[in-house]
């Protein structure tokens, strides 16, 4: 917690020291006034940088579970067990948050295993689904789109893992 607030706080100074910000100083009569300007802003500044994340988590979720709730009306269970049933799953979430917590420290050493398999499962849906469609066009210049696109992503890869390393 005290990560997130010395980020909240640095953000906040760091906005407070905007030039438009700093430009207050000199259009009040006493420094009491500025003072209690910046002090404002610094209170709405950190309203907004620990609100912001709180917003987009809802813009994000509140379609989600609608979608979700929507599917399981359609597939013809009443509002009060989709309801339930859309509760719970999101629970689970909460669950996953709660034993992750707890078992990260012991569960780091299978990180390179588990990013593994989370590459792998990209790997298949690129396999499984993305190139039959590529293997549709069959014209030279979508040939060579294709090996432009592909080399253009193994160069990223390269590149990030060289840069990070």
């Amino acid at each position: 917690m005290l990560d997130i607030s010395a980020i909240t706080m640095a953000l906040m100074v760091g906005t407070a020291g905007l030039p438009h910000v700093i430009v207050r100083f000199y259009t009040v009569p006493r420094v009491r006034d500025a003072r209690a300007s910046v002090g404002w802003a610094l209170v709405f500044i950190a309203i907004l940088y620990t609100t912001a994340p709180a917003v987009a988590v809802f813009a994000h979720e509140i379609p989600q579970e609608v979608g979700d709730l929507a599917i399981l009306l359609h597939g013809g269970l009443s509002r009060s067990r989709a309801l339930a049933l859309n509760l719970l799953t999101s629970l689970t979430s909460v669950v996953g948050g709660v034993v992750a917590y707890y078992s990260l420290g012991t569960a780091l050493h299978l990180l390179p295993y588990a990013l593994a398999f989370a590459a792998s499962s990209f790997i298949y849906v690129a396999v499984a689904d993305l190139i039959p469609g590529l293997h549709r066009r069959v014209d030279v210049r979508a040939g060579l789109e294709q090996v432009l696109f592909i080399g253009l992503g193994v160069a990223v890869v390269y590149l990030t893992h060289q840069h990070m390393h």
